[in-house]
């Protein structure tokens, strides 16, 4: 009999298959856990609650685990098609009848199985079992042989811990179960993730034997984290008087996580930590017990005091690290010994741009004068150490950090001073372990580590790496450990990828606090709006999108150039602006900006202005490729416009982290790009998005009539709410902004403006009047500035002017509205133009961006893949 095969878990294969492999002598890949005879030993099966469900899912709601492949020795010979999805029973022995005939023997299970399912049924599980193939083998060809026996398990919240540690010691592995019987919630705990409201009802679970040609498929979730959390049973932690605001319940656990955290390696037998203590029977020490991976070692793992907070957006994660900031300012500080500064001074890590929010952030929540900060930028940077024995918070920008890591490593303050705490704000920032950015972040001394952000893992677990070395998660903190008993696990196959996901959820379950959006907030409801093309935006639009057409095709039959691919995209792109302000390059009182054609083999300055203006045009979301500020985000701090760098393979960086990068250059040269022939870089100048064309809006520029269709069905939405309902309007463009504000002004609609023509001062003072009770119902925002440190609950309405290539900055805006301050319910709208190319950019969100950059880029090293991708664009119009 040869040995069922175990399947890979769903998704994680072909998400992490990108991920290199080391050619390692030795890995070790022990299960930590209970073993099969310690779990019924007396004990029975424990009931701790499960911190990966959602609070939604009561502890009496049945549960449908997954279904696991049992081998089975067949009595018989029949063909494997005549006993598939017979429902059968487990008798004594391990002898397998059939329900409908039970005097019919069919196979036997082995001892181990037997006693394992036993078990399961002891302690309250439901089973639902029936024969079906073993992975891997045919169903048109196979014989008894192949068959194997398929076990449902169902059962209740308090199950899950215990299950998890049993089967994890079993080596057995639960995979998407085939026609459920109960009406039950899906939730495999050894999965990642999980779909959030799943169910058994799905037709997923359900395949049609007759329908060969129809595959279904969960959607996976945008972030890789969805469905997983932890930190759910935490006790509360007040916070101190120095806070004048009070916090909310999962913040006070928050303050309790970071309070334990801070505390270091607890080394208790049962608590949830990365290391314990193991002893003998007369309890003599014998060593340290890595919990996540199984390992022992005799020496003590190096300290670790900190971790890191990935509650998604709208958590107050500002506040809570604020508080835990206050919480030690409050009592007598005892531990000065050694430290240059304060005792507990912290230094926290921003980006550039959110230096401005933290500063407001400290005044709004603390008390005058209980916290001491200093912004350290520009001229106000301190120049020796005894200036910090007066502060208890640093703020300092990414860029700042990098700068001095570079130039002045041996003199800084940063880096010659011994912090209490430091904490990285936006710590994404550091996602390339040889980046400058993350390279200096991780030499900062300090004893307490806080790596804040919301989205950890992106893609691949080995985006937690340069988190874990950045806290110091020992042994995690050393590459070669990570790939060998995580992260490389996941190419081995045979079942060892679900090992890297039980260890994964071990090692954040201690060293990360994560809840998603499960607070009481009020309801949130969204509405994708579809919009019509009047008549003549229609024909419009079918003109453009015959021109588009015909370029493509002109571009697929002959050697296309760079600069054909650059003429496809501006056709693409005045298909978007019919669909925004209902005409392309029809003037709007325009006076047209002259250009000349674009030099096909220079790369300069107006070359790189032009591609990236494109790249804005789409709608593209562009972040500096060394320390992630968005790039549009920077243009406050020079009067409107800012100077980037980018590459011809159209990778950007802001000004400060170039020049750190060429300062810091090797013998090798600087790593501005990833291709193998270094590109030529330019200067770009940045200015606000607003479509190819630019113009200025009049009131008279504008008739009734001439309104696009998208901003007339938002007057016509906003005219029907309740006196004294706000909403917000985003756009990536100024000129949609510009539009709604004239058909706004004619209909009577008060409203304010934010984009990227206003200063920083005045922001705040805009979004401090549309706060206030009075006559103003909208304030029309730029994407490019309002995702980032804005609190926008005075508004109840969202409404998003067109789908953007990125989701995540969908995400971000609405989340702005819908968050822990919330204390209305919301409604968020996306408008859609109907039979658009908008339609195709929501089927593509955050997957194309490989698509427009080979086209804008004039490298012709992969013009095999760019007409690939022609071709693929050609069918989304």
């Amino acid at each position: 009999m040869s040995k069922c095969s175990v399947l890979r878990p769903p998704c994680l294969y072909r998400l992490y298959n990108s991920e290199p492999t080391l050619d390692l002598d030795s890995r070790n890949y022990a299960v930590a856990g209970y073993c099969l005879a310690a779990m019924t030993d007396g004990h029975g099966i424990g009931a701790q609650p499960c911190n990966d469900l959602n609070e939604r899912e009561h502890s009496s709601s049945l549960i449908c685990f997954g279904m696991l492949y049992l081998n089975i020795s067949m009595l018989g010979a029949e063909k494997s098609s005549d006993l598939e999805d017979t429902d059968v029973r487990l008798g004594a022995d391990g002898h397998v009848s059939s329900i409908s005939d039970p005097n019919r023997m069919i196979g036997r299970i082995d001892k181990r199985h037997h006693s394992l399912l036993n078990l399961l049924e002891r302690e309250g599980l439901q089973l639902q079992m029936s024969l079906g193939q073993q992975p891997g083998s045919s169903p048109k060809y196979g014989t008894s042989s192949d068959l194997a026996l398929r076990a449902i398990l169902y059962g209740l919240r308090t199950h899950i811990p215990p299950l998890v540690d049993v089967l994890s010691a079993q080596e057995l592995y639960l995979q998407l179960p085939i026609q459920p019987r109960l009406d039950a919630l899906y939730h495999n705990p050894q999965s990642l993730f999980n779909e959030p409201y799943l169910k058994t009802t799905h037709g997923i679970f359900h395949p049609q034997h007759d329908c060969p040609d129809v595959t279904t498929s969960i959607i996976e979730p945008k972030n890789i984290l969805d469905g997983f959390t932890t930190g759910s049973s935490l006790e509360e932690t007040e916070c101190t008087n120095l806070i004048t605001t009070s916090l909310k319940l999962h913040q006070k656990q928050a303050l309790s996580f970071m309070l334990a955290r801070e505390g270091g390696w607890r080394f208790e037998p049962h608590a949830e930590d990365v290391w314990s203590i193991a002893t003998t029977r007369d309890n003599q020490f014998c060593g340290y017990v890595n919990n996540v991976d199984g390992s022992t070692q005799n020496l003590p793992p190096a300290p670790c005091h900190g971790g890191i907070i990935a509650d998604t957006m709208g958590y107050g994660k500002t506040l809570t690290m604020i508080s835990l900031i206050a919480h030690e300012l409050s009592e007598v500080a005892n531990t000065s010994q050694g430290y240059s500064v304060s005792p507990y001074t912290t230094m926290i890590v921003v980006p550039a741009n959110l230096l401005g929010y933290w500063h407001k952030e400290l005044t709004k929540h603390t008390k005058p004068g209980s916290v001491r900060w200093h912004l350290e930028n520009g001229s106000k940077r301190l120049k020796k150490a005894a200036g910090l024995r007066s502060i208890d918070v640093l703020l300092v920008s990414y860029p700042t950090l990098a700068r001095d890591w570079t130039t002045c490593k041996s003199t800084s303050i940063l880096f010659q001073t011994r912090w209490h705490r430091v904490i990285l704000d936006e710590a994404h920032s550091i996602k390339n372990p040889q980046a400058v950015t993350a390279r200096a972040a991780c030499d900062i001394m300090a004893r307490n580590r806080w790596a804040v952000t919301g989205t950890p893992i992106t893609n691949r677990l080995l985006d937690l790496f340069p988190l874990l070395k950045f806290i110091g998660a020992s042994p995690y903190n050393k590459k070669d450990v990570f790939l060998s008993r995580i992260s490389d696990l996941v190419r081995q196959g045979q079942g060892h990828e679900q090992l890297a996901v039980t260890r994964v959820k071990r090692l954040l379950s201690a060293m990360m606090l994560r809840r998603s959006k499960e607070l009481p907030l009020p309801d949130k409801t969204e509405l994708l709006v579809s919009v019509r093309l009047n008549e003549r935006e229609a024909q419009l639009y079918n003109e453009a999108k015959d021109r588009a057409l015909s370029t493509i095709d002109s571009a697929l039959s002959l050697i296309a150039s760079s600069n054909s691919y650059r003429n496809i995209l501006q056709k693409i792109d005045v298909l978007r602006q019919i669909c925004a302000f209902g005409r392309s390059n029809t003037p709007i009182s325009v006076t047209p900006t002259a250009r000349s054609p674009l030099r096909e083999n220079d790369w300069d300055q107006y070359a790189a202005t032009k591609a990236f203006s494109q790249m804005l045009d789409l709608g593209l979301h562009t972040v500096c490729a060394e320390c992630s500020t968005p790039i549009l985000t920077l243009a406050d701090e020079n009067a409107g416009q800012a100077v980037l760098y980018l590459t011809q393979c159209l990778r950007a960086w802001c000004k400060s982290c170039y020049e750190v990068e060429l300062d810091g250059e090797t013998s090798c040269g600087p790593r501005i790009c990833a291709c193998p022939t270094p590109c030529v870089v330019a200067p770009a100048a940045v200015s606000e998005p607003a479509a190819s064309l630019s113009f200025e809006v009049t009131g008279e520029s504008i008739g009734y009539h001439d309104t696009p269709s998208k901003i007339r069905a938002l007057v016509d939405d906003l005219q029907k709410q309740m006196p004294g309902t706000k909403s917000v309007v985003f756009s990536f463009w100024k000129a949609t902004l510009d539009i709604a504000r004239t058909s706004f002004d004619r209909s009577g609609i008060h409203c304010l403006q934010i984009d990227g023509s206003v200063k920083s001062k005045e922001r705040a003072k805009i979004l401090e009047t549309f706060s206030a009770p009075n006559e103003i119902q909208v304030l029309l925002l730029s994407l490019s500035c309002g995702a980032l440190g804005l609190t926008l609950t005075a508004a109840s309405r969202a409404y998003l002017m067109e789908p953007q290539w990125n989701p995540a900055i969908e995400d971000q805006a609405f989340a702005r509205v819908h968050r822990i301050t919330q204390v209305q319910e919301t409604t968020m709208i996306r408008y859609v133009m109907e039979d658009t190319i908008e339609q195709y950019v929501r089927k593509v969100q955050d997957g194309k961006r490989d698509l427009v950059t080979a086209f804008l880029s004039p490298r012709g090293d992969s013009r095999d893949v760019s007409l690939e991708k022609l071709r693929e664009l050609r069918n989304y119009i």
